[in-house]
């Protein structure tokens, strides 16, 4: 009877630790080899930080999922900011939020400066925003936000991913919320497959 419960002992033992070294090793696949870049239209946004996090956490899962993974958010912001104010031009400026649209060039710059392959773009703007009233339900924030995804292969100089999402917010709260909605029906439609 001994042997039995010694022998089914070493068996769960086994299971286990077979278990762990699958998810260390599977964890461990992952190559940091990408760099996430975020620019969200500062006008309408109360609260562009936590749309930051937002993006970087969910896109973050997805990349992890098709083993890349990213290097730190905070560097790489900091990072796209220096560079867009050392290199804007006029020709490069959006019309609607004075946003900076980045070329080819620019994201071959960038994964140089941060010594990765590829380069993820999430650019985020509102393109509408409009207050309806109602007798039952009283007033209603609608927002419609426009969010392009580029993925971008520097070594092989080519787009792997040029998307654009349109999603429309809906609250009876603030535009910060219906924002925040767009943003997350924006993220459960962008899919990683390079």
């Amino acid at each position: 009877m001994r042997r039995i419960i010694m022998f089914m002992f070493l068996l769960v033992i086994g299971c286990f630790s077979s278990v762990s070294y699958a998810a260390i090793n599977e964890s461990s696949s992952n190559v940091t080899d990408t760099a996430l870049f975020i620019q969200i239209d500062p006008n309408g946004v109360g609260k562009p930080k936590e749309t930051e996090q937002l993006i970087c956490s969910d896109v973050q899962k997805k990349l992890n999922a098709s083993h890349h993974d990213i290097i730190s958010t905070e560097k790489t912001q900091q990072d796209l900011r220096v560079y867009i104010r050392e290199n804007a031009d006029t020709l490069t400026k959006r019309d609607a939020d004075e946003g900076y649209v980045l070329k080819s060039k620019d994201f071959k710059a960038l994964a140089q400066l941060e010594n990765v392959r590829y380069i993820v773009l999430v650019s985020s703007r509102i393109t509408s925003a409009e207050t309806k009233s109602n007798f039952w339900s009283g007033s209603r924030k609608n927002v419609t936000v426009l969010t392009e995804v580029v993925v971008y292969d520097a070594q092989e100089s080519k787009y792997l991913m040029d998307e654009e999402f349109t999603n429309i917010g809906k609250t009876s709260g603030s535009n910060d919320r219906a924002y925040s909605r767009a943003i997350k029906e924006m993220l459960k439609q962008v899919n990683f497959t390079y």
